[in-house]
């Protein structure tokens, strides 16, 4: 029972430093895009640049939530004698 609890505590620590971790990251792009978008302090990136920034940032955010959800809601393993889920693609 303290193992059941000790691992939610763990979980529930990992999705809440992800969190913040996400916060984080979309602030300080959103911040880069305005400072881009009104040239504040003559702050200039080329359009490359902000597309591999923006990309990136969402590939990274939706990465880390999958793992983070996989982690929060593991798929539990197949019954021992169950037979297969999936039947083997027919060849041609």
């Amino acid at each position: 029972m303290r193992d059941q609890q000790a691992n939610r505590d763990l979980r529930k620590t990992a999705a809440n430093r992800t969190y913040c971790y996400l916060c984080m990251l979309s602030v300080a792009v959103f911040l880069i895009l305005l400072m881009v978008g009104f040239k504040l302090g003559g702050f200039q990136l080329d359009v490359t640049v902000l597309t591999t920034l923006a990309g990136g940032t969402f590939i990274s955010a939706k990465g880390l939530v999958d793992l983070v959800i996989k982690g929060l809601f593991p798929t539990p393993p197949p019954p021992l004698g169950a037979p297969n889920a999936a039947p083997a693609a027919p060849s041609v």
